[in-house]
């Protein structure tokens, strides 16, 4: 089958998207991946939606670090994403280059498996003969099982609130009424709630980025925020 342009470009992706093995996963730098995708946005605009939008867990999925400059100057955050992350934020660019890109992960991780680079899985163990080892192994499962549940609801909490209408309605509201006294206006208020609000060292990069588990602390904070620039707007009126 003929290949397209952008399957063609990434032949010889080893050299451009190093995958590199550490605490026995595969792991993708964040910043290399957004150049070879290609992304328009800015890296920390683009990364932070990124996690947002695939429920990525830290410590898990992917983890960050501050890198040290040459030349002494503010260091920057280095984002390690995990290969079945990198594959879904391939996807997620939803262009030739993301499946293209995704296609390599997966050719990659088959041929290191194949090759031991990695371990492969290790088969189940047999169950227990006797009834009680074989209920307490029941009820253990069952834990495991609803400790795993647990931390997909933590997941979920996560979510950008984008999905949820009512949700971002109120918090446009609230930011539209923080901004019309905010002496900065839209763009003073707009950055202050989503530097306030930020992820990983990163502010939101648009308002609905607003995670679901701090929808309530950030009502609380514009109100607060609001009030607070409403009583001093007449101080400011009387001093100009």
């Amino acid at each position: 089958m003929t290949k397209t342009l952008e399957e063609r470009a990434v032949i010889g992706m080893g050299n451009l998207i190093p995958i590199r093995l550490e605490r026995d996963l595969l792991w993708i730098d964040a910043r290399t991946l957004h150049l070879a995708l290609g992304a328009a946005a800015r890296f920390n605009d683009w990364i932070t939606r990124r996690l947002a939008d695939t429920l990525a867990s830290e410590g898990d999925d992917f983890y960050s670090e501050l890198s040290k400059t040459p030349d002494g100057g503010r260091p920057s955050v280095q984002y390690h994403l995990a290969l079945d992350l990198a594959k879904e934020i391939a996807m997620l660019e939803r262009t030739e280059r993301g499946k293209a890109i995704r296609r390599y992960f997966i050719d990659a991780e088959r041929t290191l498996r194949q090759s031991q680079s990695i371990p492969t899985e290790v088969p189940p163990p047999a169950l227990p003969s006797d009834p009680l080892e074989l209920l307490a192994l029941s009820l253990a499962g069952l834990q495991q099982h609803r400790a795993q549940l647990a931390a997909i609801e933590v997941r979920l909490d996560t979510a950008p609130i984008r999905a949820n209408s009512q949700m971002r309605a109120r918090i446009y509201a609230a930011c539209q009424a923080f901004a019309r006294v905010h002496p900065r206006g839209y763009s003073g208020a707009y950055r202050a709630f989503k530097e306030a609000f930020g992820f990983a060292g990163a502010p939101l990069a648009a308002y609905d980025d607003l995670p679901h588990n701090r929808f309530d602390e950030a009502l609380n904070w514009l109100d607060l925020q609001t009030r607070t620039f409403s009583a001093q707007r007449p101080l400011l009126d009387e001093s100009a």
